[in-house]
């Protein structure tokens, strides 16, 4: 979640699965208002910076999807494949009661600076006037919030096989119609061609 995706997520989760390697969140950052009365104690850009990282890493945000309407305190941006609705903290009237959900584990960054002042910024916001959440959820939405089925996303990657050659005359493949000119070979001009197998499944 603390750096943005590099270049194309489902390409380099096939590469990492194949290497036996983990594989990246492919998350895109945070995203929050600096102004907040929430941070009032935790000072930010409103995007992902060095005070975000043991944060970040200690974290798995909450699938928004079923909310409709709703901004949480610390949204978190997912890659354009998966695209779901995130949340690292979220403020919620339920009932007669407020929640604040944190989806990150406190406990696991309070030995950093940065993790223990965003805890006591939390602490401080949760005993001030300011906490009063205005959303709110009926009881059965917010079980289906916190323990409902979601969708899964099968993203399969995408395999990057080319067909180049140097072998100059030789090189005699046809690109589709209308990409002629898209890719050509730097020494021979024969033509590249990108295969992709690529798919969501819902």
């Amino acid at each position: 979640m603390f750096i943005p995706d590099f270049w194309n997520w489902s390409m380099f989760k096939t590469i990492s699965e194949r290497a036996g390697k983990t594989v990246s969140p492919g998350t895109l950052s945070v995203l929050c208002d600096p102004e907040a009365p929430l941070f009032s104690y935790f000072p930010n850009e409103g995007r992902s910076g060095w005070q975000w990282w043991s944060i970040c890493r200690n974290s798995r945000p909450l699938i928004l999807d079923s909310v409709t309407g709703h901004i949480p305190l610390v949204q978190v941006i997912d890659n354009a494949e998966r695209c779901y609705r995130l949340g690292l903290l979220a403020e919620i009237s339920v009932g007669n009661g407020s929640l604040l959900v944190c989806m990150t584990d406190l406990d696991a960054v309070s030995g950093t600076p940065e993790g223990a002042a965003f805890r006591a910024s939390l602490l401080r916001y949760l005993a001030s006037p300011d906490f009063r959440p205005s959303y709110r959820l009926s009881w059965d939405a917010l079980q289906n919030l916190l323990y409902g089925d979601r969708q899964s996303y099968d993203i399969q990657g995408i395999e990057n096989r080319t067909d180049y050659s140097i072998a100059g005359p030789d090189c005699a493949d046809v690109p589709p119609a209308g990409m002629e000119d898209a890719v050509r070979h730097p020494h021979c001009g024969s033509h590249g061609h990108l295969r992709v197998s690529y798919g969501i499944d819902r």
